[in-house]
């Protein structure tokens, strides 16, 4: 049979803040109730303090099927409340099914409010029971210091808590069925519906096949295994970045004859920098939530004060005063909060990554953390662990702050650096990481059929010296060194269709500055010296429109064997990738469209949720939108085949970053060597394919 679930619960926690693995084990967070429907029957309720249902009891021994919406919440919430409080029967992850992955994995909506209707469901997410669940969820009142068992003291010892307040010395009220009969009562109908929601949901989609299903039930074991956080470290990073900030906010008063109080009041800079000093700030359209309109607004981020600095005509006073500014922007402390907040008692952070997170390419999304955006930073190694020692020691924190800035610079462009290394292995261990050289490169000239930049990749890898010399003519061996930083530039802009606008963003990043003539003087060298590539951009393209205006039809791309098919099923484009998984379109239509480089032609577009806005909206495509989906998602399936071979060979992975994977393990045990070696084992879809990897082994998290 098939159960849905759903919980509804109450904490001091805030789940968005410290995330799901510090929430769920907290003494004060409790299960209000459960909703919950065997197939087609009739949504059922239980309530706290209620004893365990005894069909519940039956489904468990039975095997059947359990549904949840974000499963990984209702399995943390189950074992750490219901288990661990409330003497429940164990519930394996084996028989728990989660409707939002398989949403993801069908490219629709995460949330249950957004999903239906991009399902076409008339049954909707109760808007004002949303609101009484969002009240009810939360403490009615803190009263700080007012636990009466401990005396409000509390307790440093968080192993041993003060069991009335968990050791924070405070008396936290909830509220109650017994104060507010009439809320609790929405609070059960509101559950209710989100049962029906995504019983009405299920039906409308599909179970991820076995293969995936297996890879979710790991995805949830590295989840689960978390990464240890260095939290002294930590700790004396956010007293010196706190120094800096008051130091910054009281050049910023000295710099704008105290106009600007602090480096991030932003409109008094804004106004000051126009009236004083006649600067003119870019505008960009923004979209306002609120207003559901797009706006015109001024901006000061880090690109915008980045490129008014290059101004030659600046004023002195202005340079000054946005040089203070650049300066403040290095000195973020929200991945370092992040990082404390996210850790439990062991100081290890979990559930950093959102399996199939990523729309149309099926890869994984970062939460909490966002390792996929940390900064990479320019200091060697060695440097970052002699800043650790001076984070670690007994010295004074002015003096480490003063011995940071002497010897490494700025100190929170310094820490800003060491992001990455806060992150730390166990006691006894260290990190085994491995990374694919230039995956996506390779793949896509694999699917092309690209045997020439194949060649390159199976002889001596040196593809930046190959692109540079086919894009100025010469031999490699002549190549120079910004001619071969060129070249980087040209595989990583270029490859999917891009132009000139793709080329300098790219080039910004490797500090390559050309005028856009040159750029576009170099894109059409690219593609003359690729015509493999350009024509699978353009057979993709094809394929995909002949897909949508023949449903059911089979339209194939691709160098023989390693084909993508196009196919139009129900309401879904799908394509079916090399290693047998199939990415989708929701909604597809042949229409016409406007591209990127100002051509009207005809082409599919399909609906997704704006990453910007969150609309569920109609997104146009291109040939080389789509051999990006493709690369990606063929890369992801890699990714994918690797995961579960690492931990048959005890590699424990606790995390992996697009074409990178960290494993914490014991000295003596593994290598770089034998992990690189059990990555690039090719699967059998995949041959040909000339795949290398190389990594590092270290206490501390890096980017090489």
């Amino acid at each position: 049979m098939k159960l849905h679930i759903d919980f509804e619960t109450q904490s001091d926690i805030e789940l968005r803040v410290r995330g799901l693995h510090v929430y769920a084990p907290s003494h004060r967070t409790h299960i209000l109730c459960m909703a919950y429907a065997f197939d087609d029957e009739p949504i059922r309720i239980w309530k706290k303090g209620e004893p365990f249902p005894a069909d519940l009891m039956d489904a468990i021994l039975s095997g059947d099927l359990f549904f949840a919406h974000n499963g990984q919440f209702e399995l943390a919430i189950w074992e750490e409340v219901g288990v661990k409080k409330y003497g429940w029967p164990p519930l394996s992850i084996q028989s728990v099914h989660c409707t939002m992955i398989m949403g993801y994995s069908m490219a629709l909506p995460g949330k249950l409010e957004k999903l239906s209707p991009a399902l076409g469901l008339t049954e909707g997410k109760d808007v004002k029971g949303g609101r009484v669940m969002m009240q009810l969820s939360q403490p009615k009142e803190i009263i700080e210091g007012g636990c009466k068992c401990c005396g409000g003291s509390g307790t440093e010892d968080l192993h041993n808590p003060c069991e009335s307040c968990g050791g924070d010395g405070n008396e936290v009220i909830f509220y109650t069925p017994e104060s507010h009969p009439e809320k609790f009562e929405i609070l059960y109908q509101y559950c209710i519906q989100d049962v029906e929601v995504e019983r009405q949901s299920e039906k409308r989609m599909l179970m991820l096949t076995p293969k995936e299903r297996a890879l979710w039930i790991l995805d949830q074991t590295i989840n689960n295994r978390g990464i240890k956080v260095d939290i002294p470290s930590i700790k004396r990073a956010v007293e010196i970045i706190e120094l800096e900030k008051a130091r910054l906010n009281e050049d910023m008063k000295l710099a704008t004859g105290n106009a600007v109080s602090t480096t991030n009041a932003l409109a008094d800079l804004k106004r000051w920098l126009a009236i004083v000093h006649d600067v003119k700030i870019p505008t960009v359209k923004k979209f306002n939530k609120k207003k559901g309109i797009e706006e015109e607004v001024s901006t000061l981020d880090k690109g915008d004060v980045s490129d008014i600095l290059k101004r030659k005509d600046l004023p002195d006073g202005a340079r000054k005063a946005l040089l203070i500014r650049q300066e403040a922007g290095k000195s973020s402390t929200a991945k370092l909060t992040a990082m404390t907040n996210r850790s439990g008692l062991d100081a290890r952070v979990r559930g950093a990554f959102q399996y199939y997170g990523a729309y149309s390419t099926g890869r994984w999304a970062g939460r909490g953390l966002q390792l996929q955006n940390m900064t990479r930073g320019a200091m060697k190694y060695e440097d970052i662990l002699k800043v650790f020692e001076l984070l670690n020691s007994n010295l004074p924190i002015t003096q480490v702050r003063e011995m940071i800035d002497m010897f490494y610079g700025q100190p929170t462009k310094v820490i800003s650096d060491c992001l990455r290394s806060f992150l730390i292995a166990e006691e006894g261990h260290r990190f085994i990481d491995s990374d694919w050289n230039s995956i996506e490169a390779r793949i896509l000239a694999w699917l092309a059929g690209d045997e020439d930049v194949l060649k390159i990749f199976r002889e001596t890898g040196l593809i930046y010296e190959y692109e540079a010399a086919k894009i100025y003519k010469t031999k490699m061996e002549l190549v120079t060194k910004d001619q071969r930083q060129i070249g980087k530039v040209a595989v990583l802009a270029l490859g999917y269709q891009g132009g000139v606008g793709a080329f300098q963003s790219m080039a910004k990043n490797y500090n390559v500055k050309i005028p856009d003539k040159q750029a576009d003087e170099i894109k059409v060298a690219w593609r003359e010296a690729h015509p493999k590539i350009v024509r699978y951009w353009n057979a993709l393209e094809g394929a995909a429109l002949a897909a949508v205006k023949q449903p059911g039809a089979i339209f194939k791309v691709g160098a023989i064997g390693r084909e993508v098919r196009y196919r139009v099923v129900g309401s879904f484009l799908w394509c079916q990738l090399p290693s047998g998984r199939a990415i989708c379109y929701p909604y597809p239509k042949a229409e016409m469209v406007m591209t990127p480089w100002k051509v009207e032609k005809e082409a599919v577009t399909y609906m997704t949720e704006d990453s910007t806005s969150g609309k569920w909206e109609r997104q146009n495509t291109y040939g080389g939108f789509f051999a990006e989906n493709i690369t990606q998602a063929t890369a992801r399936d890699i990714l994918a085949e690797a995961l579960p071979r690492l931990e048959n060979k005890n590699y424990k992975i606790i995390m992996h970053v697009h074409d990178e994977v960290v494993c914490e393990m014991p000295y003596g045990k593994g290598s770089v060597e034998e992990m690189s070696a059990i990555m690039c084992e090719l699967p059998s879809w995949a041959k040909g394919l000339p795949l290398s990897a190389d990594g590092w082994e270290g206490i501390r998290y890096k980017k090489d």
